[in-house]
């Protein structure tokens, strides 16, 4: 009798794994981050930085997040931006922009921290293939060591 019981507790507990497993699948999924960057002039980037973003996929829906990755150097608080996208069928769009970017550090040790800036929502890649984006700072910033996109798919 205990080890038909035993069998049985053994049949619950792989039941149960499999089904947590299951529902981690199907919702703790997390986002799809597709991240681009370039490396930039750490000491006075003032040019315009050119990243590429293969989409394989027509009608891909995302957020997009500008991402600086920063050192101690670093103190603005908004950044201007210039930015443009240029869809793979070659049409354009250009803006310039505010952002809001605050560096925060975890430690006192700490000497380098990504920022993430939300740019745009609900953005629909709506071709396949290459978009090309440019950023660039309308005025010159110190202590930015990488510039990029995130595209936050959903």
């Amino acid at each position: 009798m205990s080890r038909s019981v035993g069998n049985i507790a053994r049949l619950v507990a792989r039941w149960m794994a499999c089904l947590a497993l299951a529902l981690c699948s199907a919702q703790c999924r997390g986002v799809d981050n597709r991240v681009v960057s370039s490396d930039v002039n750490i000491g006075d980037w003032n040019e315009r930085v050119e990243l590429l973003y293969e989409n394989s996929t027509a009608a891909t829906r995302c957020d997009v997040d500008v991402v600086l990755h920063v050192n101690r150097n670093f103190t603005e608080r908004e950044i201007p931006l210039e930015i443009t996208f240029f869809t793979p069928d070659s049409l354009r769009y250009s803006e310039c922009i505010e952002l809001k970017a605050q560096a925060e550090w975890d430690g006192v040790a700490d000497y380098y921290t990504d920022i993430v800036m939300p740019y745009r929502g609900d953005v629909s890649l709506a071709k396949e293939g290459v978009y090309r984006l440019t950023i660039r700072p309308l005025k010159s910033l110190s202590g930015v060591e990488s510039a990029g996109v995130n595209f936050r798919l959903k």
